[in-house]
């Protein structure tokens, strides 16, 4: 099976809140918030450890899950 990669931003929203969301525009956490994007992130590494099959890591831009 071939590994997919997906990359996730942490992008501030008009009511100042930080919202995960995919690189196709989806959000990865539909109706979830952060303060700040360092919360967004930290949530992202528990939702997708990299000791998983969805191996996650922060990146420069993003977080980035690879999915075997």
């Amino acid at each position: 099976m071939r590994k997919q990669t997906i990359v996730i931003r942490a992008d501030k929203e008009e009511d100042g809140y930080y919202r995960l969301v995919e690189s196709n525009g989806d959000y990865a956490q539909e109706a979830y918030a952060h303060k700040s994007r360092q919360s967004a992130y930290a949530d992202a590494a528990l939702l997708w450890p990299y000791n998983s099959t969805w191996q996650g890591h922060k990146v420069k831009g993003g977080y980035r899950i690879t999915i075997d």
